[in-house]
């Protein structure tokens, strides 16, 4: 069961990362974002980035549904690799002999 919990947050932190990054390299290019630092600073009730910009409450749910989608996206991926890897180790386990 921790398992599970522990895939869940890895994957919400991942697609909140992720839709961070994408958002902001959209916006304002990869060197705002990579060699000047560009961030999310505060996130409720107005996002707030770390060059002093309020964004939008469009911009901020746009950002919101790229994180669920992410979210979901990689949860689903992770979840077919696991069932992948697992069955690989019982072939393995099941083809070596005693």
């Amino acid at each position: 069961m921790w398992c599970v919990v522990l895939v869940i947050l890895l994957c919400a932190a991942l697609g909140e990362f992720l839709s961070e990054v994408i958002m902001l390299w959209h916006l304002y290019g990869a060197d705002a974002v990579f060699r000047q630092g560009l961030h999310i600073v505060k996130r409720k009730p107005t996002t707030v980035l770390s060059n002093g910009v309020v964004w939008s409450d469009n911009l901020a749910f746009i950002h919101f549904l790229l994180s669920i989608v992410l979210w979901f996206g990689s949860a689903v991926l992770t979840w077919y690799l696991l069932r992948w890897l697992f069955s690989a180790w019982k072939t393995f386990k099941g083809s070596v002999p005693n």
